[in-house]
C-alpha cells in the first residue's frame, strides 16, 4: 500500500535512512546476482554456439527463431509468432530471389590478381551484326596479349584440353587480353 501523504513529506523533509549495514548487504546481494546471471550467460551462450556449429545453422536465424518463441509467453502469443512466421514466409522467398540477383547472381570466381597499377577496363563494345562472309582459308588465330600469368596459364590448359594445334580452336575466349 502507498504512503500517506505526511510519511511523504517527512521522508522529502528528512531525507533518506539506510544504515551501513543494509546497504552492504543490499549491494552484496545484487552484485552476487548479477554474476550468477553473468556465469548463467556464457554457460548458455557457450551451448548455443556448440549448438549452431553441429546444426550448421545460422546465428542470424536462430535469433530470430527465439524472438519468435518468445512472443508465445506474451497475451495472445501464439497469435502474434504465428503472425512473424507468415510474414516470413511471405518475404523469405522474395528476398532469396533479391540476394540471388533473380538468377542473374554474380560467379564466385576469383578475378586476376592485380599488377602494380591496375588500368581501367575498357568498355565493352557492341556486337556487330554477323554479315554473310565468303568460305575463306583457314583463319589465321589472332594473338592475344594476356593480362598477367594467371590467365596465360589458364588459356593454355585450355588449348590443350580443347585440342588446339590438332585442328580445332577453342570456341571461348576467357579473356586476358584483346585481339
Amino acid at each position: 500500500m502507498g504512503k500517506s501523504e505526511g510519511a511523504a513529506v517527512r521522508e522529502a523533509f528528512d531525507g533518506p535512512e539506510v544504515t551501513l549495514d543494509q546497504l552492504i548487504a543490499e549491494i552484496t546481494a545484487r552484485v552476487k546476482e548479477a554474476r550468477a546471471r553473468a556465469s548463467d550467460s556464457s554457460e548458455s551462450s557457450a551451448k548455443t554456439t556448440k549448438f549452431l556449429d553441429e546444426t550448421g545453422l545460422n546465428s542470424q536465424a536462430y535469433r530470430w527463431a527465439m524472438t519468435v518463441l518468445k512472443k508465445m509467453d506474451m497475451k495472445d502469443g501464439q497469435n502474434k509468432a504465428m503472425d512473424i512466421i507468415r510474414s516470413l514466409e511471405v518475404l523469405t522467398p522474395l528476398l532469396r530471389e533479391h540476394v540471388n540477383g533473380a538468377g542473374t547472381g554474380e560467379m564466385d570466381l576469383e578475378g586476376p590478381k592485380p599488377k602494380e597499377e591496375a588500368k581501367p577496363a575498357a568498355k565493352p563494345k557492341a556486337a556487330a551484326k554477323p554479315k554473310a562472309a565468303k568460305p575463306k582459308a583457314a583463319a589465321a588465330k589472332p594473338k592475344l596479349k594476356a593480362v598477367d600469368s594467371e590467365t596465360e596459364e589458364f588459356n593454355a590448359a585450355v588449348d590443350k584440353t580443347m585440342g588446339e594445334g590438332k585442328g580445332n580452336v577453342t570456341p571461348i575466349d576467357f579473356g586476358g587480353g584483346s585481339a
